[in-house]
C-alpha cells in the first residue's frame, strides 16, 4: 500500500474523534414570535437546544400539536453511536497500519451504509414525531402533519424549519471523502486519478446544488403562514416568495406583505441575500412567476387578502386583459415597491 494511501486512512479515522465533540446534526426553527430563533444539535449521544432553554421551548410547542416529547434518553440511537464510531476509528486505525487494500474497501463500504441508514432513521424519527399525533391535542388541523426535513428547509404552519449537517455531520463526510481516496492512490494509475477527480467534481457539485438551491417552493395553501403578518396562506389567487441565495424561503399571503417585509428588512442586509422575488399569477393559481418582471393592476375591482388589491400576471397582454374600469392602474415592479412604500408600509 502507498504511504498517501496509508496516510489518507490514518487521517480519515483520526478525523471521526472530533464527532464525539461536535454537533452532528442542526435543526433550526424560525417564526414571528420567536426573533431569535428555536433549534437543536442532534449529537453522538445527546440531542441539546442551541440556547438553553431551546429543548423545552420545543418540547412546549410540540405538546399543543400533539406530538411526543423529545426525550434524547429514551432514544436508542444515541446509546449506540459512541460504539459505531468507535468501531470505524479503530477499523480505519488498522487499515492504514496493514497493507491490505481490501480493508479500505470493507471501512467504506461500512461508512456509505451506515450513514445511508442513519439518514434513514432520521427520517423514520422525523416521520413518527410528525405524523403520529396526540388525537386530544389543543391544536387540531385536519391532515396536516409536522414532519421537519432530513435535508433543506420546509415550512410548518408559521415556523420556518432548517436541517442540515452540523461540524460533525461535515467531518463524517469528509472522512468517508479521505477514505475513498485512499482507496484510489493504493490502486493508483491514471484512470484512477480521473475517477478521484470525477467523484470529487461530483460530490462538490451535488454538495452545493442541495445547499444552495435557489428555486421557489411550493405554496402550501391553507397550512402556510405568511412571514409577515402570520396570515394563513388560504387563495390560491394570491400569495408571494423570497428565496436567498442560501435557499431559504419566505412565503407571504400577498405581494404587498412580500414588499413592505423587504422594505422594513433590508435595512439589516437582507438585500444582500436575497436572490429573487416570486408572485402568484392571478390567472393561473399556484404558479410562482419571477415578480421583478411580472405586470401588475392596481384595482378595487381584485380583493387581496390584504386589501392593497394589486394582482400579479405574468404577460402585459394578461394585464392589460384584466383592466374592467378607467380608475384601475397598471404597475410595474417599481411602481408597485413605491406604491407600497407610500401607501401600505407601517
Amino acid at each position: 500500500m502507498k504511504n498517501k494511501a496509508r496516510m489518507m486512512m490514518l487521517l480519515a479515522s483520526l478525523i471521526l474523534i472530533g464527532i464525539y465533540f461536535l454537533p452532528i446534526w442542526n435543526i433550526s426553527l424560525e417564526a414571528p414570535q420567536f426573533p431569535e430563533g428555536l433549534g437543536l444539535y442532534i449529537n453522538i449521544s445527546s440531542i441539546e437546544g442551541h440556547k438553553e432553554n431551546d429543548l423545552n421551548s420545543i418540547n412546549n410547542l410540540n405538546h399543543y400539536i400533539g406530538m411526543k416529547k423529545i426525550d434524547p434518553d429514551s432514544i436508542p440511537e444515541l446509546k449506540i453511536m459512541p460504539f459505531i464510531i468507535a468501531f470505524f476509528i479503530l477499523f480505519g486505525l488498522l487499515a492504514s497500519f496493514i497493507s491490505k487494500k481490501w480493508l479500505i474497501v470493507v471501512w467504506v463500504v461500512l461508512l456509505i451504509l451506515v450513514s445511508i441508514v442513519g439518514i434513514y432513521d432520521f427520517y423514520l424519527w422525523g416521520y413518527d414525531y410528525g405524523h403520529n399525533l396526540d388525537p386530544k391535542a389543543i391544536i387540531k388541523i385536519p391532515g396536516q402533519s409536522y414532519q421537519p426535513p432530513v435535508f433543506g428547509t420546509k415550512q410548518l404552519l408559521n415556523f420556518t424549519a432548517h436541517s442540515y449537517p452540523a461540524t460533525g455531520g461535515i467531518l463524517l463526510g469528509v472522512s468517508l471523502i479521505l477514505g475513498i481516496t485512499a482507496f484510489f492512490i493504493a490502486n493508483k494509475n491514471q484512470q484512477s486519478m480521473q475517477n478521484i477527480k470525477l467523484v470529487s467534481v461530483l460530490f462538490l457539485g451535488a454538495f452545493v446544488f442541495i445547499s444552495c438551491n435557489t428555486e421557489p417552493k411550493p405554496i402550501e395553501f391553507g397550512f402556510d403562514n405568511c412571514h409577515k403578518c402570520g396570515m394563513t396562506i388560504a387563495d390560491e389567487k394570491w400569495g408571494a416568495e423570497i428565496v436567498t441565495h442560501k435557499g431559504k424561503v419566505y412565503k407571504f399571503d400577498a405581494v404587498e406583505c412580500m414588499v413592505s417585509y423587504y422594505l422594513e428588512e433590508k435595512e439589516v442586509n437582507l438585500e444582500a441575500e436575497i436572490h429573487s422575488f416570486w408572485t402568484i399569477n392571478y390567472l393561473k393559481p399556484g404558479e410562482l412567476i419571477d415578480a421583478t418582471n411580472a405586470y401588475y393592476l392596481k384595482s378595487p375591482e381584485y380583493q387581496s387578502p390584504m386589501a392593497f388589491n394589486t394582482p400579479s400576471f405574468k404577460t402585459k397582454e394578461d394585464r392589460d386583459k384584466s383592466i374592467k374600469t378607467n380608475n384601475d392602474l397598471p404597475m410595474n415592479w417599481n411602481d408597485l415597491i413605491e406604491a407600497v412604500k407610500k401607501e401600505w408600509t407601517d
